[in-house]
């Protein structure tokens, strides 16, 4: 449970620094194509998407997930 609070904490600072446009470069990084932040939105520079995604809960986010069958 702690782990998973100190994700979610992490989460937060992240859409705190980088705003919700964080959401669709994640989710664009995962193969999920499309538009997940709230509009009006502004839309990240080049710079902050390469600071976003060196980010060490991004890099564990965009890990591939490994389930049980």
């Amino acid at each position: 449970a702690l782990a998973y609070q100190r994700d979610l904490s992490a989460l937060q600072r992240l859409l705190i620094q980088y705003g919700t446009d964080c959401f669709t470069v994640l989710m664009n990084e995962r193969g999920i194509p499309g538009e997940f932040g709230a509009r009006p939105r502004a839309k990240m520079t080049e710079q902050q998407r390469q600071q976003l995604l060196n980010e060490p809960l991004a890099n564990r986010l965009l890990q591939p997930v490994i389930t049980s069958q």
